[in-house]
């Protein structure tokens, strides 16, 4: 019995909880931040008015294309079912009471526990005229969790087979003991040898959600004698994929055993749309933006599985951000005004996984050593706790000003990771 194999196998696509805009290779090394001081290349992901940065500098146009993962375990989950799977399977051949009492620690221990991770991909190429800047991009984020649902049921039935062991053990008359093995019989319907046969309540829950966005994102600039303002929407196609599998304790599990994974997935299809601005404050040096994403809310069920179900929430969420721009510095604050909703509506489970809404404050710092070396650095800070505050770093390197490579991480331990890197090409 090893259900460890859950941990190993997820990570190929599921959430971190955090924002997942904030994983941008760009912008990542500060903090997340990129509301106000995001470029045209990547503009796109953060602000929808960004594009427009350069209208009145000559026609350019930018590819750009970001990857980043992480994974969020601060429960060491993972190891602690490894744990709890070598401890059973040492009372399976040493049948004790004392092993049996350490299999129920260690069960105790992954209980309600929830590790999480998320990845982002994204292409866009943005047209930047005087006109008007237009971007046209492919992003696919997905978010997940894996969650352990502990039946107090199993614990007692576990703590009933170590009392047995332990009283055969001590118990000399033969009667007794005979008596003893037929009433544990009667009640659990196996012999307690075989008491691995056991039918299991606790279970193992993947549950994830993919989303795929096809969009287009117009933005321009607005000019009076003392300021600037810069306007975008972005019009998207959304595919929502989502995921659900339940997996018991007991029971062996390869994915190459899904025969169809449309079996445990569905698929939702729609459209949204965000829409950005940022102002000029203070002579070409301090900005404040503003963007709303999402502006049509969604709620898409998980498949349902073994009786357990959940849904995944997209709606409308508020971000705002004031930064100092310079040629040689950039400073920038940006605030989620309302939570990001994600997984809701659990049904089934015996208990309900965490809230997992995160409301995120990003502070970042980018430092321009030379017109083709950037160092940045930043924190993130969220007030609903689900993700632990974190500094991040991070390298941009621009050879010729054409070709823009980033890099940005932040590294708490094997279990808080994230890893960014993006590449941008300018015509």
């Amino acid at each position: 019995m090893k259900p460890y194999w859950l941990i190993l196998g997820f990570i190929w696509t599921s959430t971190s909880l955090a924002n997942l805009y904030s994983m941008d290779g760009q912008n990542y090394g500060t903090g997340g931040v990129g509301l106000v001081g995001a470029t045209p290349m990547n503009g796109y992901i953060h602000n929808p008015a960004l594009n427009a940065a350069y209208q009145d500098d000559a026609d350019d146009t930018f590819f750009y294309m970001s990857v980043g993962a992480q994974v969020i375990d601060t429960t060491n989950t993972q190891e602690n079912i490894q744990i709890f799977s070598e401890k059973f399977d040492t009372s399976i051949l040493e049948q004790t009471s004392a092993n049996m009492d350490s299999t129920i620690e260690a069960l105790r221990i992954i209980d309600g526990q929830q590790p999480s991770s998320a990845v982002l991909g994204s292409v866009g190429l943005t047209f930047n005229h005087q006109a008007l800047a237009l971007s046209i991009f492919y992003q696919t984020k997905g978010f997940g969790f894996i969650y352990t649902d502990i039946s107090e049921n199993d614990i007692s039935f576990l703590k009933e087979t170590g009392d047995l062991f332990g009283y055969l053990v001590n118990e000399t008359d033969p009667i007794k003991q005979a008596q003893a093995i037929t009433d544990y019989q009667t009640q659990f319907g196996i012999l307690p040898q075989n008491f691995d046969n056991f039918s299991f309540r606790s279970n193992f829950t993947l549950s994830a959600v993919q989303i795929n966005e096809y969009g287009i994102n117009f933005g321009t600039s607005l000019d009076d004698p003392k300021s600037r303002w810069l306007l975008g929407i972005t019009i998207k196609k959304q595919e929502v994929i989502t995921f659900s599998y339940i997996n018991t304790i007991d029971d062996q599990f390869e994915f190459s055993n899904i025969n169809n994974v449309r079996d445990i997935s569905e698929y939702y299809d729609g459209a949204n749309v965000d829409v950005g601005f940022r102002y000029e404050l203070f002579e070409d040096l301090i900005y404040v933006a503003g963007t709303i994403n999402n502006l049509f809310s969604g709620q898409y069920p998980l498949p349902l599985s073994n009786g357990y179900q959940a849904e995944y929430q997209i709606h409308p969420v508020m971000n705002v951000g004031i930064a100092y721009l310079s040629d040689l510095i950039n400073v920038e604050i940006n605030a989620q005004v309302n939570p990001d909703q994600h997984f809701e509506g659990f049904k089934g489970y015996q208990t309900s996984p965490m809230n997992d809404d995160t409301q995120i404050v990003n502070f970042g710092v980018e430092a321009h050593l030379l017109f083709w070396l950037k160092l940045r650095m930043g924190y993130f800070y969220d007030i609903n706790h689900v993700i632990k505050e974190r500094l991040t770093l991070g390298l941009g390197l621009s050879p010729f000003d054409l070709v823009h490579i980033n890099v940005g991480l932040s590294y708490k331990d094997l279990t808080n990771l994230t890893a960014t890197t993006s590449v941008g090409i300018s015509f």
